[in-house]
């Protein structure tokens, strides 16, 4: 037996709650790239918005009611 009484054990490493700060972001550590073209405008301006979703906020517009069809109701 190598351990001896008079040493007490060896600390047990504390669990990874808030003892461990949390790992650096990568932008923090490294520096975003310049962009190739130094517009003043951000890039999403130069595209166009998207389109509504009718299912989001509008509602949809009722479909349009079928045409009379005759050759159903006479033979």
């Amino acid at each position: 037996m190598t351990y001896s009484y008079h040493s007490p054990p060896p600390p047990s490493p504390p669990p990874n709650s808030t003892h461990t700060p949390p790992p650096p972001n990568c932008n923090m550590t490294m520096p975003n790239p310049p962009p190739p073209h130094s517009s003043p405008s951000p890039p999403n301006s130069t595209y166009p918005p998207p389109p509504p979703k009718y299912n989001s906020t509008t509602p949809k517009p009722p479909p349009p009611p079928p045409p009379p069809s005759h050759n159903s109701t006479y033979p």
